[in-house]
């Protein structure tokens, strides 16, 4: 018998109460409906420190790493990836404000 499809839901948002976080949640419940195998990681609770080479990976990243890296779908959100989307696209077809 074939194993599941494992899922992961990857959130970034710092919010407690985020609505990206409640987006990501049906996403994912909509996979384990479909028999998926699902994992949910919010960036807030890994506590993961700013990277520095004199010091080894912490748990927590390798926890993360290792989830995203067995995988075979991910989702991600982060709240502010469509005004990061919108402004890369608009840089590249010079609708971009110089200005900011």
């Amino acid at each position: 018998m074939a194993r599941p499809v494992r899922v992961v839901g990857l959130g970034g948002s710092l919010r407690a109460e985020s609505t990206s976080r409640t987006a990501l949640g049906v996403a994912l419940d909509g996979a384990t409906a479909s028999g998926a195998d699902t994992e949910l990681i919010w960036v807030r609770d890994l506590n993961l420190p700013l990277y520095t080479a004199e010091h080894a990976p912490p748990p927590a990243a390798l926890g993360f790493a290792e989830a995203v890296y067995d995988c075979d779908g991910l989702i991600w959100v982060y709240s502010d990836l469509p005004r990061v989307g919108q402004r890369l696209v608009q840089e590249r077809v010079g609708l971009a404000d110089p200005a900011g």
